[in-house]
């Protein structure tokens, strides 16, 4: 299951619904990125941001990046950036 925060557009769950089963919930206020599933390896979790929000504050993202890690270093964490795509 992907938990997806709720401070994520609506429009992101019908899409993924559509592959796999998702619930929206505070995962941010839980020190969780924007997205959380547990797989065979651990917790992963990845935080979703768009290039203008990377270009206007670099250091903020980091900063926040480095929060989330450090509330859950047990999870594996990633970024996603909206518009481009990376093995």
């Amino acid at each position: 299951m992907l938990h997806i925060d709720s401070h994520e557009p609506i429009e992101a769950l019908s899409t993924i619904q559509k592959s796999v089963p998702c619930i929206i919930e505070p995962l941010n206020d839980k020190g969780y990125a924007d997205y959380m599933w547990e797989g065979k390896d651990g917790i992963h979790h990845h935080e979703r941001k768009q290039w203008g929000e990377l270009a206007a504050g670099l250091d903020s993202v980091e900063y926040q990046l480095r929060t989330q890690a450090q509330a859950h270093p047990e999870a594996k964490l990633g970024l996603i950036v909206e518009g481009v795509a990376t093995l």
